[in-house]
């Protein structure tokens, strides 16, 4: 090699050298604290499902932080749970903040503006409340992981509540939302597989507000059971009030997303008696041990449908930490080996896809303007 090959290699390998400790060194606040962000909806529709999410994982970085091996900074972006909020946070905690890893999106199957933005940044990303199913052009993102268990087990628990009680004619109605989309295709192979009929699939597009017309449809055909799928408060509201002003006296079911404080507030008992599926957790010592320590810090119990998701979203992230990862590169290798006790989960990794196993789903009702289990 002649010497001025040399010099040009050397100058390279310095060039390269210098922008991987710039990077790390953008990854660490002024103490020394590694750097992750959390993009939440803290505000919107999805606010019930986002702050205990942010609790969760602030509390899982107080616990790890304690320790004191090793120190976690958590930078928190409200993602208004909309997808130009979405957006909004993660491009601001890659680019402004530049942290080395992110919690969320909140209903991180809606909202998906901003994995290629990860993807090209190798920023590792884990949403508590995004199901996998629904990501588009999954085999390419292969920085995106997630806590929120597999739809398949949850319309499987649906399903079977139908078929329990002898509810074999059903319709659907969803709108255009990604997760509500796949949500309903699985649940309608899930059902014709298992013997139901479906008299009737309905598309409506986000935001529909007047179904008077489809219900009429709906009344015609006398399902016995009508499967919903609305993104907001503003959808899923009406069609109840307006299916119940229309006369039709049918069994309404959903997801775990029908477990949604505003619901109730502000359509009061037109959601009473609405069966959804919802994640069951075993009251197993972990989760006894996360109860006590999430009430102690703030002052009530575990609420939300994704906060034990939360939790082990950041339990996730912090076991890979731990392993001495310090690019993006590494983390996300780590990621897709650790194994780490979870809540809920007795075993916490990643699958080929980046989504954890072992799901179990419970049936819940409302009643009397309460979400409810049913025995």
């Amino acid at each position: 090699m002649n010497k001025a090959a040399w010099w040009i290699g050397l100058g390279v390998l310095v060039v390269i050298g210098v922008g991987i400790y710039a990077y790390q060194k953008h990854s660490l606040n002024t103490s020394g604290a590694i750097k992750i962000g959390a993009a939440l909806g803290l505000t919107g529709y999805g606010s019930a499902w986002g702050e205990g999410e942010r609790e969760a994982i602030q509390l899982a970085v107080e616990e790890f932080n304690a320790k004191g091996a090793l120190q976690v900074q958590v930078i928190t972006e409200d993602t208004k749970s909309t997808g130009e909020g979405t957006v909004n946070a993660i491009t601001k905690l890659v680019n402004v903040d530049h942290v080395l890893a992110i919690i969320g999106p909140t209903w991180g199957d809606s909202f998906q503006g901003a994995y290629p933005l990860t993807q090209q940044k190798h920023v590792p990303i884990i949403t508590p409340s995004g199901a996998m199913e629904t990501i588009e052009n999954k085999s390419k993102l292969d920085y995106l992981f997630s806590t929120w268990l597999p739809q398949q087990p949850e319309t499987a628990a649906l399903v079977q509540y139908l078929l329990n009680h002898n509810l074999t004619r059903v319709a659907t109605v969803t709108d255009l939302d990604a997760f509500n989309k796949k949500a309903t295709e699985i649940f309608i192979a899930t059902a014709t597989a298992k013997g139901l009929t479906v008299v009737s699939h309905e598309e409506v597009p986000i935001g529909t507000t007047d179904f008077r017309t489809l219900i009429t449809k709906l009344k015609s055909l006398q399902p016995q059971a009508v499967f919903v799928n609305l993104q907001d408060t503003s959808s899923i509201g009406p069609f109840n009030q307006q299916l119940k002003d229309l006369g039709v006296k049918t069994l309404l079911f959903g997801v775990t997303s029908v477990e949604n404080p505003e619901n109730l507030q502000k359509f009061p008992h037109f959601f009473d008696g609405m069966v959804y599926s919802f994640p069951h957790i075993s009251q197993t010592a972990s989760y006894q041990s996360f109860a006590q320590a999430f009430k102690q810090r703030y002052g009530q119990a575990p609420a939300g449908p994704s906060v034990v998701a939360g939790y082990n979203a950041a339990l996730m992230l912090l076991a890979a930490l731990n392993t001495g990862a310090t690019t993006g590169e590494q983390l996300k290798a780590a990621l897709n080996k650790v194994h780490t006790p979870g809540v809920g989960v007795e075993d916490l990794s990643f699958n080929s896809n980046g989504q954890i196993s072992g799901a179990e789903f419970e049936i819940k009702t409302i009643k009397d303007n309460q979400f409810v289990t049913v025995e």
